[in-house]
């Protein structure tokens, strides 16, 4: 297959509006792309690049790259991501109608190493690709232990959300109903909030909460053996550093009609909230803030999640995506692993020769795996 050319653009090349508009109609994939538009909008200190690979001058894939610069060792390096770090779903790498992107594959990494080495980045993050590891194991690549997304399919006899709760094993219905009635002693509703855009300011500040509990990416006392944890935390240092108030309200704008904001208030005050993007029959929780001086921590994200599966379910969606991190809770609903990895590779001239170190060393490190709990009765 081939020879191919490529070409860069950003996203007000018609070149690149062309390539969306022949891309494959899984929406969930185009999503990606609109997110990152979104990006290259309103985050100050982020660059998108979109990589247009072309075969006898017909464009047969899109790659898109979130690029960003951090401070380590004393040092600025660059980093380029594949995929989106706002958004989980293999969507980095697009392959345009009747073409094989698991075949271009090869053709589309290569070509990727080059393009990025031509604009001094460090390094390399290809995030939640669903694609045969021997492919980048080939290139390079390595895998890099990241938590998993989690995702609740739904039953056919889902109507309602009592259907799910009458699927549940006592001892789980039980921690759902437990934790409704205490945030219901304490003054706790959640409601589906309308008035998303005037509650901006609200929700970019419990959402920076998140940041401040997150792990910082550290210069001190960095060792070799803190980079796969290094690697891993990126996309996610990446979304709660740069994410503004901006970006929410072009977010909110850009999906006015998929997007909705599950909050839970006490006294008419917002405390938590998850922000959720419904398409192509899949429900989202993208962003979720709330204010960790609450006692209720736990209580209130196990009723905010129950309650985003209400919505889910209410709405017909055959998937609901919970994303990362809580997985112990998120499994208590009922959620398992989605199967989709992350893979790096260091490009800069002076760490390059750490790339077979760093292969052996994540051999060595667990795979991050979600924990497993058997929570309906016919299981």
């Amino acid at each position: 297959m081939g020879p191919f050319s490529y070409k860069l653009f950003s996203k007000q090349d018609g070149l690149v509006a062309h390539v969306i508009s022949n891309l494959t109609s899984h929406h969930r994939l185009i999503l990606g792309v609109q997110f990152s538009m979104i990006i290259e909008e309103n985050l100050d200190n982020v660059e998108v690049k979109y990589l247009v690979m072309s075969a006898a001058d017909t464009p047969v894939a899109l790659v898109y790259l979130v690029q960003f610069k951090i401070e380590l060792l004393s040092r600025e390096f660059k980093i380029a991501v594949c995929g989106s770090p706002f958004f989980c779903a293999d969507c980095g790498i697009i392959a345009v109608h009747h073409y094989s992107r698991d075949e271009l594959l090869p053709h589309i990494l290569q070509t990727m190493q080059e393009v990025v080495e031509e604009h001094g980045i460090s390094a390399i993050i290809i995030k939640d690709i669903d694609a045969p590891r021997d492919i980048l194991k080939q290139a390079g690549y390595y895998i890099i232990p990241v938590e998993p997304a989690m995702a609740i399919e739904r039953r056919g006899r889902w109507e309602y959300f009592d259907d799910y709760l009458s699927d549940l094993k006592p001892k789980y219905k039980k921690k759902i109903k437990n934790a409704e009635e205490k945030l219901a002693e304490d003054g706790y509703s959640f409601e589906a909030e309308c008035d998303i855009l005037g509650n901006i300011g609200r929700l970019h500040e419990l959402y920076k909460n998140v940041a401040r509990r997150k792990p910082k990416l550290s210069n001190g006392n960095f060792q070799l053996e803190d980079l796969p944890t290094f690697l891993s935390n990126l996309p996610r240092f990446l979304r709660l550093r740069e994410v503004n108030e901006r970006f929410f309200s072009n977010l909110v704008d850009e999906f006015s009609d998929e997007v909705d904001l599950l909050v839970l208030k006490r006294s008419n005050r917002i405390g938590a909230f998850t922000l959720n993007l419904m398409t192509d029959n899949s429900y989202h929780s993208l962003f979720l803030g709330m204010e960790y001086s609450e006692n209720r921590v736990p209580i209130i994200y196990r009723g905010l999640l129950s309650s985003l599966i209400k919505v889910a379910i209410d709405k017909g969606a055959e998937t609901v995506v919970l994303g990362r991190t809580g997985l112990l809770t998120k499994a208590e609903l009922g959620a398992r692993e989605m199967s989709i990895r992350c893979y790096g590779k260091l490009l800069d001239p002076d760490f390059a020769f750490l790339n077979p170190v760093l292969t052996k060393l994540f051999v060595n490190v667990p795979a991050s795996t979600a924990p497993v709990r058997i929570v309906f009765k016919d299981q």
